[in-house]
């Protein structure tokens, strides 16, 4: 479960923007110094998904995270009603990558009103939503990156990063297409990976 989390995470911030600065990363810092009615002020745009449908992509994830972030901060004012309203309507998603996010969101917000165990569950739901989007086997020469076995993707991304990872991570999650993609050679048009793996004998 550790490893899908933090697989997450890191694909959360790799992908570009998802860490937009703007109003979201405004709100967050309002918040991490509660400074709550500035920060539910600068995020009331996104209190009615309406026009969510409507988005690209990249916007819906902007938006969800604006809003998620928004049930957080009324959550932390003790207006229940008024996060859960944001949380349940994040959580119903039918998109697995935005509901994942939903889950890790709602798992930081318990964390901060002290709820660990409900926070562990959140958790777990984002680990069962991940793991049904299982990444593709990919080979080369004798070596096989396949998830459940001791030689899995994230091998193949940390081999890509340490020999410069230039053109992007070797594997992502593609949210327009909801899908995994590989991302096999660097900005020069090479492949440290199958490279490597091709001297294994």
């Amino acid at each position: 479960m550790k490893r899908h989390i933090a697989g997450l995470l890191f694909l959360i911030a790799a992908v570009p923007g998802l860490f937009a600065g703007g109003d979201l990363e405004k709100a967050v810092e309002l918040r991490k110094t509660e400074q709550f009615r500035d920060a539910e002020r600068l995020l009331k745009k996104y209190a009615s998904p309406a026009q969510f449908e409507s988005l690209s992509p990249a916007e819906k994830i902007e938006f969800l995270r604006c809003t998620l972030e928004l049930a957080h901060i009324r959550a932390l004012k003790d207006d229940v009603p008024g996060a859960l309203a944001l949380l349940n309507w994040a959580e119903g998603r039918p998109d697995p990558y935005q509901r994942a996010i939903s889950c890790l969101k709602y798992a930081e917000i318990l964390l901060d009103l002290g709820e660990t165990e409900r926070a562990s569950a959140y958790l777990k739901d984002a680990d069962k939503i991940i793991a049904g989007q299982p990444v593709p086997t990919k080979a080369y020469g004798n070596i096989t990156f396949c998830d459940g076995t001791s030689i899995i993707i994230e091998h193949a991304v940390a081999l890509k990063r340490y020999n410069g990872a230039g053109g992007g991570n070797f594997c992502f999650w593609n949210n327009a297409l909801s899908k995994w993609q590989f991302n096999e050679f660097n900005n020069l048009g090479f492949n440290y990976v199958d490279r490597i793996c091709s001297e294994v004998p």
